[in-house]
C-alpha cells in the first residue's frame, strides 16, 4: 500500500483502509487503553524516592508496537513486560526493526542514489546496509509465519472477536501480503511513538497547557476506555495534533510528477522528483509558526475538535494517498498521552530542553528526551 501504484495500489488500499474506518478505530480503543495502561504499569515500577525517570523514546515504541500487533495482527508480544521472557518471534521482531530502523535512516540519506542500497557488492559491505537487509529478511519470514497461522485458524473456522488488518489482506498474493504486513510493522508503530515523544516534549515546556490538558483527563474521572471517553478529550487530542504540526515523524515526502505540470509559475517536466518538505510547509506562519498552542485545532467554540482541520493534517500526507490509519494514530496517541498525564502529577525534563535534538532514522523523533 506504500509503495505500489496504480491498480496494484488500488487493489491493496480498497482491501486495507477499511480495518481503520470509524467503526473499527473504536473497537480497537479497550485493546489500546489496556496495553497502555501496561506501560504506565512498568513506568511505576521505575519509581524511586517518588521520582521516574524514564526515555519516552525507550519505553513508548515498544507501547505502540504492542498495539499494533494486538490490534492489526492478534497478536500480543508483550514487548513492554521484561518480567516476561520474551518468545522467539517477539525477539526476532524486535530484532528487525532495530535493524531496519537504523539501516533505513542510512538509506533514507542515500535516496539520490538508491543503487547504493541494494543488498549486493559492494554495497552491501556497508554495516547499515547489510543491518537494513537482514532486518527485511527477518521481518519477511515471520510476515509468512503470521499470515500461515492466521490462514491455518480461518480454515479451522476459528473466529475473530472483530475482523482486524490481517483478515483483510489475507486474500493478497504472497508478496503483497508481505509488503503490507512490512509496512503497518513499520509505519504503524514508530511513527505513532514518536508522535507521541514529541507531545510529552512540549508538555513539558509548557506546563500551563500541561496543566490544562491534566485537568480535563481529571475531569473524564477514570482511564479513557472507550471512544466515548475519548471524544471526552479534546484538549489532549489537539495537543497530538499539535506536536504533529511541528515535529511531523514524516519530514518528507517524495513523488514522482507522472505528466508535465506547473507550480508557482515553475514547469516541472514528467518523472521528475519531487521532494514534499512536510514540517517546512506546516511551521510556516500561515500555518501558525513555530509556536506550540493546541486550541488552534478546536471549534472556535473551544469544546470539541475542528475535524475538517484534522482530517486535512498534512503530517499524514494529502489526497488519495493519505495514510489510512491516521484516525487510529491519533486515538491511540491521544489515549496513552491521557493515561501518562492521569497516572502522573508532573511531567518535566531531566536534562536541559536545549539539549534535545531532532534525529532522523525511519521516522524523525527527539534524542536525549527524558521526563
Amino acid at each position: 500500500m506504500f509503495t505500489t501504484e496504480g491498480e496494484k495500489w488500488k487493489r491493496n488500499r480498497r482491501l486495507g483502509a477499511p480495518a481503520f474506518n470509524d467503526v473499527n478505530s473504536a473497537a480497537m480503543v479497550p485493546d489500546i487503553a489496556r496495553v497502555a495502561k501496561k506501560l504506565v504499569r512498568q513506568l511505576n515500577s521505575l519509581s524511586q524516592d517518588g521520582r521516574i525517570v524514564w526515555s519516552p523514546t525507550e519505553w513508548i515504541p515498544l507501547c505502540t508496537l504492542d498495539i499494533l500487533c494486538v490490534t492489526s495482527f492478534g497478536n500480543d508480544y508483550n514487548f513492554l513486560n521484561p518480567g516476561i521472557a520474551l518468545g522467539h518471534n517477539s525477539r526476532e521482531v524486535q530484532r528487525a526493526l532495530k535493524d531496519i530502523m537504523v539501516g533505513s535512516g542510512h538509506a533514507f540519506m542515500l535516496s539520490n542514489f538508491p543503487w547504493m542500497t541494494r543488498d549486493r557488492f559492494p554495497w552491501n559491505l556497508n554495516p547499515l546496509i547489510k543491518k537494513l537487509h537482514l532486518g527485511v529478511k527477518r521481518l519477511n519470514e515471520l510476515c509468512d509465519e503470521i499470515a500461515s497461522r492466521r490462514k491455518a485458524e480461518r480454515q479451522a473456522r476459528v473466529q475473530a472477536t472483530r475482523p482486524d488488518l490481517l483478515d483483510k489482506l489475507l486474500h493478497l498474493d504472497r508478496e503483497d501480503l508481505r509488503g503490507n504486513i512490512i509496512t503497518f510493522f513499520i509505519a504503524g508503530s514508530d511513527t505513532s511513538a514518536m508522535a507521541v515523544a514529541w507531545c510529552l516534549y512540549y508538555l513539558c515546556l509548557n506546563t500551563c497547557i500541561q496543566a490544562k490538558a491534566r485537568a480535563e483527563v481529571d475531569a473524564l474521572g477514570r482511564d479513557p476506555e472507550t471512544m466515548k471517553n475519548v471524544d471526552e478529550l479534546p484538549l489532549v487530542e489537539c495537543c497530538v495534533l499539535e506536536a504533529l504540526r511541528l515535529q511531523p515523524p514524516a519530514v518528507i515526502l517524495f513523488h514522482e510528477c507522472i505528466t508535465d505540470t506547473s507550480l508557482n509559475g515553475k514547469t516541472i517536466p514528467s518523472g521528475t522528483s519531487v521532494a514534499t518538505l512536510l514540517r517546512k510547509a506546516m511551521v510556516e506562519e500561515s500555518q501558525g509558526g513555530t509556536t506550540f498552542e493546541p486550541e488552534r485545532w478546536l471549534h472556535h467554540g473551544g469544546s470539541a475538535v475542528d475535524r475538517s482541520r484534522a482530517r486535512q493534517h498534512l503530517a499524514f500526507g494529502g489526497g488519495p494517498r493519505q495514510c489510512p490509519g491516521q484516525k487510529m494514530a491519533i486515538i491511540e496517541a491521544t489515549i496513552i498521552v491521557a493515561l501518562i498525564l492521569r497516572h502522573f502529577d508532573s511531567l518535566r525534563f531531566k536534562n536541559d530542553p536545549e539539549s534535545v535534538r531532532g534525529d532522523l532514522k525511519f521516522t524523525y523523533g527527539p534524542k536525549i528526551l527524558s521526563s
